[in-house]
């Protein structure tokens, strides 16, 4: 009679493949990327392919046409203002204390002092 053990069944185990951590991110993040370019591709993917086809137009020697213009102009304005500086209050993290409850004290309590003094 013959019986089949765990033993022989190892290679049917998915921990026994001995992938190491670092290849199983890399390919946890290449699925996951693919995951998003596929749905890309679903949702836009004439559109993407019209302008693909004017940006190698536009290499290669002709002009810009108005999707490629458009699609630049967005590029253009997101990293814009990715970029700016926005300006900080100094005094930004006393107002936030001052404005701040807790269950023993009240901003109104000191906004009453500030107005005193």
């Amino acid at each position: 009679m013959f019986y089949i053990t765990m033993y022989h069944l190892k290679w049917f185990e998915p921990w026994s493949l001995q992938l190491s951590t670092r290849n199983t991110c890399v390919a946890l993040h290449l699925t996951f990327l693919a995951q998003l370019l596929q749905y890309v591709y679903i949702i836009s993917g004439e559109e993407l392919t019209r302008l693909g086809k004017d940006y190698l137009k536009f290499l290669f020697g002709k002009g810009k046409s108005v999707r490629l213009k458009r699609a630049m102009n967005k590029w253009k304005r997101f990293f814009q203002s990715w970029n700016e500086m926005k300006e900080e209050d100094p005094f930004w993290l006393e107002k936030e204390i001052i404005n701040t409850r807790t269950w023993f004290d009240s901003p109104e309590k000191y906004k009453e002092i500030f107005r005193s003094v």
